[in-house]
């Protein structure tokens, strides 16, 4: 997860357009926004590095998720962005499905399950969510 935080992270400074493309018109300074999500990313990728601050990390993904919640779905609900992005509708509702299991790992980290049916769920959802992601 560290690496997949930290390459998203590194694309939010590399690649601002794709970002500012996806950013809703009612969030102010979305130039900034998108600096300091990406920031916000890395940091998430440089704490899930040490055991002893991956629990922090996985709290501050999970925030994240939630506050980047609004774009993914303007994104999935706006025609003029999915055709500036080439998405079909159905790309962009998948984008905002994946998500979910987004949240659902970063929360199993941040409140520390080591068992269970919650961590099974987790642990089969990891790979195809970082697979979707990664192929985009």
């Amino acid at each position: 997860m560290g690496v997949f935080y930290g390459y998203i992270g590194w694309q939010h400074l590399v690649n601002p357009r794709f970002f500012l493309n996806i950013m809703p018109s009612f969030i102010p300074y979305p130039d900034t926004a998108v600096l300091w999500s990406g920031i916000w990313e890395m940091g998430v990728a440089v704490f899930l590095l040490p055991s002893r601050t991956r629990r922090f990390a996985a709290w501050m993904a999970f925030v994240l998720l939630v506050l980047v919640s609004p774009v993914n779905i303007n994104m999935c609900f706006n025609d003029e962005i999915c055709q500036i992005l080439g998405f079909s509708k159905a790309e962009a509702a998948l984008r905002l499905f994946f998500q979910i299991p987004l949240l659902l790992i970063a929360r199993w980290h941040a409140i520390g399950l080591n068992h269970g049916l919650y961590s099974l769920v987790c642990s089969v959802l990891f790979f195809p969510t970082i697979l979707y992601f990664i192929q985009l």
